[in-house]
């Protein structure tokens, strides 16, 4: 009897968010989108933790509107407008745009100075077609 393929390899769900990324155009406006990620800081240290900015395929720039969601209770947060290096994957059609650079939101944390522990911050950007985007940082200040 032949072996049953699970869906749940590593292998497979990289593969599947590789395609769906590759297949990714801007939604309709009005849709909420969520993101988070986690992110070492040291201890009393301004650090850039945030940046957010959009290239399309058609490698067209949208101009958001960024603000803070939720302040860290440990910290300070600031943001900034200025040029945004992009990091697209080489497997998006953004990474063969011409200009790696453009104008966009950052963030950058300090904690309380001598604090150690967990903080959190949340940043919502709005893209021209009235796309929301929410994304939760979890800092751990050492």
């Amino acid at each position: 009897m032949g072996k049953i393929l699970a869906f749940g390899s590593m292998h497979r769900r990289i593969v599947i968010l590789i395609l769906a990324a590759c297949f990714y155009t801007p939604a309709q406006a009005g849709h909420t989108f969520y993101s988070m990620y986690y992110k070492d800081v040291k201890s009393g240290t301004n650090t850039y933790i945030y940046k957010n900015d959009e290239i399309y395929q058609d490698c067209t720039i949208s101009h958001l509107r960024a603000k803070v969601s939720s302040y860290p209770e440990h910290g300070t947060l600031v943001l900034s407008e200025g040029a945004v290096e992009n990091t697209y994957s080489k497997l998006l059609p953004q990474s063969k745009c011409p200009r790696k650079v453009s104008r966009g939101i950052k963030g950058y944390y300090q904690s309380t100075a001598g604090y150690q522990g967990k903080d959190k911050a949340v940043f919502s950007a709005i893209d021209p077609a009235g796309n929301t985007r929410y994304t939760t940082i979890y800092l751990t200040v050492r």
